[in-house]
């Protein structure tokens, strides 16, 4: 399912649109970029000059049980890389390089933006997973300034493995946003 843009409104209280309201397709986001936006939006108001929402008993307990519910899930995720023979960093930039939109490699500029990364910090890691063997480079055909990351072979069986034992965990995290309480709290910024 293809997520929708996030859109600004005023909240009322401080009028300077600084509030962000999710639409009602977003209660049944299960995929990990909608999931990402969903918990963006969970930040009622940036505007601390603007008075303090009321929040219900189920909506604290909605928001408890995704934060807990989250920290399991990279817990796991974490200890799945591990168990594999690489660092959950190193996972995180072959599962972005696996999964990038229409395509089968990247940049360095777009794994950061991804890894929400520096550049250098970006290419060091690029470096240590090309020196294990996971990466290649090569100078684009089409633009020699630009540099594409591809994945090689074994990386796209390790992060296939490393990636098919996060499914059962990704569906109890998707659980949180069927059942209710948390759509309760994303209409809190829209009351």
């Amino acid at each position: 399912m293809a997520a929708p843009a996030l859109t600004q409104k005023p909240c009322g209280a401080c009028a300077l649109g600084c509030c962000v309201w999710i639409p009602a397709v977003m209660r049944n986001a299960v995929d990990a970029e909608s999931i990402a936006q969903y918990v963006t939006a969970l930040y009622i108001c940036s505007n601390s000059r603007a008075p303090t929402r009321l929040i219900s008993k189920k909506q604290y307990a909605a928001l408890s049980e995704f934060r807990f519910r989250l920290t399991r899930f990279q817990r796991f995720s974490q200890a799945a890389a591990l168990d594999a023979g690489i660092s959950p960093l190193q996972y995180l930039l072959l599962l972005h390089l696996r999964g990038f939109r229409r395509r089968e490699w990247a940049t360095i500029g777009e794994l950061a933006k991804r890894l929400d990364a520096s550049h250098q910090g970006t290419v060091a890691l690029v470096k240590r997973c090309e020196s294990n063997g996971l990466l290649t480079k090569r100078r684009s055909t089409v633009d020699g300034r630009r540099v594409e990351i591809r994945l090689t072979a074994s990386a796209r069986k390790l992060v296939q493995r490393i990636a098919s034992r996060h499914l059962d965990e990704v569906e109890r995290l998707a659980e949180v946003f069927r059942g209710g309480g948390v759509s309760d709290v994303a209409g809190a910024g829209s009351r």
